[in-house]
């Protein structure tokens, strides 16, 4: 039995949420372009799809373990506009009080600071403020 597009796009949103964008790729690949776009433009109308929620909920789950600036990366790649991710950022709390919670979580020595330090600065995180955020976390121990 072949489904409709909009069925597929129910289906594809009752799984997971998806960006306008990376929801018009996955459609595409099984129908017309003109179906597509009317499912597109259903589903924003009945508020199934909607970028700038989508970008909030994405930044919300990816600040737990990464950057700012990897967070705005990884939602432009879902194709949300630049205005959405900003706004999704205000959402998120402050990048320093993040990265203290994560640095907390690790058993920093002198001996593995380096180590730690480049992981979080791998993760998108500036070196000045992990480095200075470990160097309060050893002065207190």
């Amino acid at each position: 039995m072949a489904y409709s597009a909009k069925q597929y796009a129910l289906w594809l949103l009752a799984r997971r949420s998806y960006s306008v964008l990376k929801l018009k790729e996955k459609l595409l690949t099984k129908y017309e372009t003109e179906e597509v776009e009317g499912t597109i433009n259903f589903l924003k109308n009945i508020q199934l799809l909607d970028d700038s929620e989508y970008g909030v909920r994405r930044a919300v789950f990816l600040s737990g373990k990464k950057s700012n600036r990897q967070i705005k990366f990884e939602l432009s790649q879902k194709g949300l506009a630049p205005t959405d991710i900003e706004s999704s950022l205000l959402e998120v709390d402050d990048e320093e009080v993040r990265l203290k919670n994560l640095l907390e979580k690790e058993k920093i020595t002198p001996l593995n600071k380096d180590k730690i330090m480049q992981k979080y600065c791998r993760k998108g995180f500036q070196y000045h403020m992990v480095r200075k955020i470990i160097a309060e976390i050893l002065s207190t121990q």
